[in-house]
């Protein structure tokens, strides 16, 4: 059975969700956007870090363009432990400011 956009989304959000949660410096991670409300259709996948240092920002970036082997639409953005936004990592392998874009 093939499976439609938003259970790829969902196996995309879930992979990703394993790898991070090892990380020490995440503090949270939850779905946003379209996939958090009940869209039936969702466009892309939305996803929310907020994390106490960049230490292992190299690594959250490898996890997110890993994603694109599912679906190319995904942003993950990053926020500090007081939720201010620090940016969102950058699809490009070669990015500027320690793939944040």
């Amino acid at each position: 059975m093939r499976k439609n956009k938003n259970q790829i989304l969902r196996t995309a959000a879930d992979e990703f969700t394993k790898k991070v949660s090892k990380l020490s410096s995440l503090l949270e991670i939850a779905i946003v956007g379209s996939m958090a409300g009940s869209d039936p259709y969702p466009n892309d996948l939305d996803l929310a870090l907020i994390v106490d240092n960049l230490d292992e920002i190299a690594e959250i970036a490898k996890y997110a363009r890993q994603m694109s082997s599912y679906y190319h639409g995904w942003e993950v953005f990053l926020f500090d432990k007081n939720l201010l936004p620090l940016g969102r990592i950058c699809h490009r392998r070669q990015c500027p400011a320690q793939s944040i874009s």
